[in-house]
């Protein structure tokens, strides 16, 4: 009866683990594609030295084939806009805005179907904001 017992046992546990293995995580990072940036963004929040703030700039970054810009809700204004190529084996854009013609450098966190992660050194300080976006 014990052995039954300790069966059962060993039988409840290996389908318990196997359970928990076929549940993965179903967002696959699918940052290697450059056509999974292209689309409208909704930037949720900001994360400064450790600090989360939500954004107070246009709440959209719009993404096109070969530029991308943040805007309002309407579309109305554009802001910041930029030409990009995409190095998907470093996970790195390099973007130089359209008027002024300075580069900068985004390093891509995560990006799946509906989230995209992002950091941008702004001052050139080695002082990364992560922005926290959300495909809309």
């Amino acid at each position: 009866m014990k052995t039954l017992r300790l069966i059962g046992s060993v039988i409840m546990a290996i389908m318990i683990s196997v359970n928990f293995v076929a549940c993965s995580d179903d967002e696959e990072d699918k940052s290697g594609d450059v056509a999974n940036f292209i689309g409208k963004w909704k930037v949720e929040r900001t994360n400064y030295k450790g600090e989360t703030e939500e954004w107070d700039g246009y709440p959209y970054l719009v993404v096109t084939a070969s530029n991308f810009y943040f805007t309002d809700e309407a579309e109305t204004t554009k802001s910041d806009n930029s030409t990009y190529t995409y190095d998907a084996k470093n996970k790195v854009i390099n973007a130089k805005y359209v008027n002024g013609g300075e580069s900068y450098t985004i390093k891509v966190v995560k990006l799946t179907d509906t989230e995209f992660q992002w950091q941008w050194d702004e001052d050139d300080n080695n002082q990364w904001t992560t922005f926290y976006c959300k495909k809309v």
